[in-house]
């Protein structure tokens, strides 16, 4: 099962997630799969669960579903009324999914943006917030925001995050944010990712379901004015004994979607050449 981490701040939202798939019995299935979705900008989308829903990849199946939408809310809502439809078809015992969507949006017309955290999930029991051992028959919907006055907030999701880790990255962070605050906003949220990431680390390596190829997605707040015309960044942190195929996340723009984008660290694998 995927562990993912998200952190919300008032400048940028940094998720992380694993990409390694196993079969039921814990062998891998895949250690670079897709599982990351770029929604307009403002919305990174990651699951953890079944990795295929029919005859499709978890993340083509949602990305499939946002392709046609285009605000924020009716595409969470358009996703959950599909999940709620499709996941309790599937014949296999095990249909455990979240859909974790960080993203920046608002409740209040005409409000600036906050960051927002929302779980869509088959897995946690709502009147005891813990793991269900058995899938439950529709999707929760699970919404989280920074609250107010607070630098941060990390959301774990998926794998079991050890309490040991995760003060640990707290106190990375706090000490990033610390040192960055008179620094432009990107030289914080790459530090904080790099940290984020050394927390997925550590739990791979003592669990064999988390894998060491990783994806991150940075999505700045646009609303603020360091940060206008600065991109959202995605970064790849690949494992050398891994097969060497690195994912970008597929990326959904107004009536169209980039998906199955590979790339292949080093020199080409294919001669370039260049016309005069």
């Amino acid at each position: 099962m995927t562990l993912i981490l998200s952190c919300l701040t008032p400048k940028y939202i940094v998720q992380v997630s694993d990409r390694r798939l196993t079969w039921p019995d814990g062998k891998v299935a895949d250690d670079s799969a897709n599982k990351a979705i770029v929604f307009h900008g403002r919305a990174c989308i990651a699951y953890t669960g079944i990795a295929q829903i029919g005859s499709q990849r978890t993340d083509e199946w949602i990305a499939n579903h946002l392709l046609h939408q285009t605000g924020l809310q009716q595409a969470i809502d358009h996703l959950k009324a599909a999940l709620d439809s499709e996941i309790q078809k599937l014949r296999a015992p095990n249909r455990h999914l979240s859909v974790v969507i960080d993203l920046w949006g608002t409740q209040i017309p005409d409000a600036p943006d906050r960051p927002w955290s929302i779980a869509l999930t088959n897995q946690i029991d709502p009147a005891t917030r813990k793991f269900s051992p058995r899938p439950l028959p529709t999707f929760q919907q699970f919404t989280q925001t920074l609250p107010e006055g607070k630098g941060y907030a990390f959301l774990p999701s998926g794998q079991n995050l050890d309490m040991g880790i995760y003060r640990s990255l707290v106190r990375n962070v706090v000490r990033a944010m610390r040192h960055a605050s008179r620094e432009p906003t990107t030289i914080s949220a790459t530090s904080v990712r790099r940290f984020m990431e050394e927390a997925v680390l550590r739990v791979a390596r003592c669990n064999r379901t988390v894998g060491s190829n990783l994806m991150a997605t940075v999505l700045l707040n646009q609303q603020i004015p360091e940060n206008h015309g600065m991109p959202n960044t995605f970064s790849y942190r690949h494992s050398d004994k891994a097969d060497p195929i690195i994912y970008a996340p597929t990326v959904i723009a107004p009536e169209c979607a980039i998906r199955g984008f590979k790339m292949y660290p080093g020199a080409p694998r294919f001669p370039i050449k260049v016309s005069p």
